[in-house]
């Protein structure tokens, strides 16, 4: 469901995703947080910037409520992550993004969210 929302801002060039479509590739962690009644949940988006003078990529929080039986979701703050600086200009890759993402999301998350990974 998540990824549907994310996939409908960037049809519907909502407030998130007016850049160029083709200069990002993002993908939802493995990574998820969720509360104890099951209905809250807190996620990373991972995103590579492929544009020419790009520098940083980017791990946006992803937040899920669900309310009355259904799923809504919004994005949250977006921490930037600096390249190497061996190589700037290429985009740095899932599996550091989810590293970071562990530091910069899911260590902080408060104690009543249960941490799980999704394949």
């Amino acid at each position: 469901m998540a990824n549907d929302s994310i996939n409908s801002w960037k049809t519907n060039n909502l407030n998130g995703w007016r850049g160029d479509p083709n200069s990002v590739e993002a993908q939802l962690d493995t990574m998820v947080c969720i509360n104890n009644k099951a209905d809250k949940v807190i996620m990373a988006n991972l995103g590579r910037v492929f544009s020419v003078n790009a520098k940083l990529d980017a791990i946006g929080f992803f937040y899920g409520v669900k309310i009355k039986g259904g799923w809504y979701f919004f994005s949250g703050p977006t921490a930037y992550i600096t390249r190497d600086e061996d190589s700037l200009n290429t985009p740095t890759s899932f599996t550091k993004l989810h590293e970071a993402a562990i530091q910069e999301v899911f260590d902080v998350v408060p104690f009543w969210f249960t941490l799980l990974r999704v394949n």
